[in-house]
């Protein structure tokens, strides 16, 4: 199953379990389950205190430039739905297109306007084994003309999978509120979600947003409810982030990444949109991911 964000009131972004992401089967302590043969959610999450090994989903490696039309190992998100596409839309909320790449010709295009219920344009991947060392790099171009808010836009984030129908924080998230770059984590040693006790939260601001010229990030995660978690993000070549110890909830596998613009203050029907709004509008470009590997694995070149 994948996480879906619910996008809590005053600017939060929740998560809840509601749609599949194929190929995904968990190994939990009670055996094996394919996401999509199961309308009543994913293999149960262990006890707390049990990290419990799951099958790899997620490639050992990859490199997206978006130079070819084939969407390889990608889900699209949009709002509240979700596709597997064969190849990248030429046209839509989330798109191929050309011209001013961060490497090669093409990138992808991100597309919310402004309107309620209309609050997500993102690409996502599998999850990955928990405790894993990953390596994730890519890089971001928001326009000059940017809708500022300052409950803030979601440009990248990493969703734990849990195992029940639940509100949720991602455990790591790429913010911009108003023009101002910032890292959210939240983890859990004691519980699968970011409710109740156990519950932990800490905040990174990186600093101010160069609009109309890419940026690029580099980020490093042990992936771990215990101590020995890490997370480690590089902006522009530049190490802004170092935490050690937990950086996910006690579930039977680690997060899956997804990136392009959740909006969570036009997630509900009754959104206030303020008066003159633009549509939000960003793109990525050179996404790289690697198991083990490195910075220079994985850097934007």
């Amino acid at each position: 199953m994948m996480t879906k964000d619910a996008g809590g009131r005053g600017g939060t972004a929740l998560v809840r379990i509601t749609m599949p992401i194929a190929g995904v089967a968990l190994v939990a302590a009670g055996g094996t389950a394919g996401a999509s043969e199961r309308a009543g959610g994913d293999a149960p999450a262990p006890a707390a205190g049990q990290e419990v090994a799951s099958t790899a989903r997620e490639v050992a490696r990859f490199s997206e430039g978006f130079e070819r039309p084939k969407a390889s190992g990608w889900g699209i998100s949009l709002n509240d739905g979700h596709t597997l596409p064969s190849s990248w839309p030429a046209g839509g909320p989330v798109r191929r297109v050309s011209g001013r790449s961060r490497e090669g010709r093409n990138k992808v295009r991100f597309e919310v306007v402004p309107r309620p219920k209309s609050f997500r344009s993102e690409i996502t991947r599998k999850t990955v084994p928990m405790g894993s060392d990953c390596w994730y790099g890519f890089s971001v171009n928001v326009p000059k003309r940017w809708q500022r808010d300052p409950k803030g836009t979601i440009m990248a984030q990493w969703h734990a999978l849990v195992g029940r129908d639940v509100d949720n924080y991602p455990v790591v998230a790429l913010y911009l509120i108003n023009d101002t770059w910032q890292v959210r984590m939240n983890w859990n040693g004691q519980g699968d979600t970011s409710q109740g006790p156990g519950w932990h939260q800490k905040k990174f601001v990186i600093g101010s947003a160069r609009k109309g010229g890419w940026t690029d990030w580099v980020v490093h995660a042990r992936w771990s409810y215990r101590s020995g978690g890490l997370l480690e993000v590089w902006h522009d070549g530049r190490k802004v982030v170092r935490h050690r110890g937990p950086n996910e909830y006690v579930n039977a596998t680690g997060p899956y990444f997804k990136m392009g613009i959740y909006h969570p203050a036009w997630r509900h029907a009754d959104a206030r949109i303020p008066s003159g709004a633009i549509p939000l509008v960003s793109y990525a470009d050179a996404v790289r991911f690697s198991r083990g590997g490195g910075y220079s694995s994985v850097r934007p070149r």
